[in-house]
């Protein structure tokens, strides 16, 4: 298909650029480059929240990508249904792709309204923690996401997920997301030769939150430490357990050996490490593993979620059991004592981005789906 059309994506700026906004702002910009696609935003601000400077805001401009800004004083609001209709007006979007629970109920609302448009949802999935605010969060964005025509998901497991809520199969679409990796290769010395260059850094990227599980990563540090073998290690990331990880590991034997910068500019941490750890409890299609196999880094991380989607265990990475401290620590010796080893899982893993993870493949995938949702009719519910 060549016809172009306008998508509308829908998503709640909190000011921050996390896993999820990561994405849909890289799944834009794919759009641009590879489809015949026209690209507008419609940023959600929720004024009780604040003000604060929107970094989602500054790639889109950065980008030339238009922006419109919805804003609503309260968490659910019928006036913030009426803004969105509007914005959809003015920006003449053949489609709506929405993207997180408060853009997902709202459009929804909104496709209850005379002369629905065409909906497409991308699920970034829940982390099943025992907090009741969460979990009606998510009871409402699924009976939302009922209201829409295709509900995108980016893992078999949240495909299968999704079918055990009562989804039909020809309801959801399975889209990865995918990764621009032309020209990037930041990563560092395992790649290239056959002997690290100094202590192996092993890093961990991501959000400082309970799900990330980071504890599992302190423990696994420590022993590796009392093997004396050649580590040093990367926390790079920030949340709300920032400060009582810095308070652990001041007082730990860690702290010598171990540094928490915060953020990191993604080149810079990757440039740094030699092999990627994720031990999380619960992921989707996590950006920080796509990115270090497309760095050319070997990756050990726990089997949860989309995880095995991306890592062949033994062949583009290892897969160990959530909080299998002796399984990780294994995996990682195997990597320090063998320079090859860690060089060839990273190439395989580089390739296995580059073949089924591109942003390329992705656009033009969820072009395909645009094509097909603009083309029928809105279905009855």
């Amino acid at each position: 298909m060549t016809e172009s059309c306008r998508i509308a994506f829908v998503l709640q700026d909190t000011g921050s650029i996390y896993g999820a906004e990561r994405a849909t702002l890289d799944l834009a910009l794919g759009l641009q480059a590879y489809t015949p696609v026209e690209i507008v935003f419609v940023l959600i601000h929720e004024t009780r929240l604040g003000t604060r400077k929107s970094l989602i805001e500054a790639e889109l401009k950065a980008a030339g990508i238009r922006c419109l800004i919805v804003s609503t004083g309260q968490p659910f609001s019928l006036t913030l249904v009426q803004h969105l209709r509007a914005a959809f007006k003015e920006c003449h979007a053949d489609c709506v792709h929405s993207v997180g629970y408060k853009a997902v109920v709202h459009c929804a609302l909104a496709g209850l309204l005379p002369r629905p448009r065409p909906w497409v949802s991308t699920v970034h999935g829940w982390l099943e923690r025992r907090n009741i605010k969460e979990r009606m969060y998510k009871q409402l964005e699924l009976r939302a996401l009922k209201q829409a025509n295709k509900v995108i998901a980016l893992s078999t497991y949240y495909r299968n997920l999704l079918a055990g809520f009562g989804f039909s199969q020809e309801r959801l679409q399975l889209i990865p997301s995918g990764l621009r990796i032309d020209g990037w290769s930041p990563g560092s010395s395992s790649k290239n030769g056959t002997a690290y260059k100094g202590p192996v850094c092993i890093g961990i990227l991501g959000r400082l939150s309970d799900e990330k599980n980071h504890q599992m990563f302190l423990r696994v540090a420590e022993r590796l430490l009392k093997e004396k073998l050649p580590v040093r290690f990367l926390i790079a990331g920030d949340g709300p357990l920032k400060h009582s990880l810095d308070e652990q590991l001041q007082t730990s034997a860690l702290r010598e050996h171990m540094r928490m910068p915060g953020v990191m500019d993604r080149d810079a941490f990757f440039s740094q490490c030699d092999i990627l750890v994720s031990c999380s409890r619960i992921e989707n299609l996590p950006y920080s593993i796509m990115e270090a196999m497309a760095c050319s880094l070997p990756v050990v991380a726990t089997a949860v979620g989309g995880v095995p989607d991306i890592i062949i265990e033994g062949q583009t990475g290892n897969l160990v059991a959530v909080d299998d401290d002796d399984a990780m620590i294994s995996r990682l010796r195997q990597l320090i004592h063998d320079p090859e080893r860690a060089r060839t899982l990273g190439s395989a893993a580089h390739r296995r981005v580059e073949e089924h993870f591109s942003l390329a493949r992705s656009a033009e995938r969820h072009f395909a789906l645009y094509t097909e949702v603009i083309r029928q009719k809105v279905p009855g519910h």
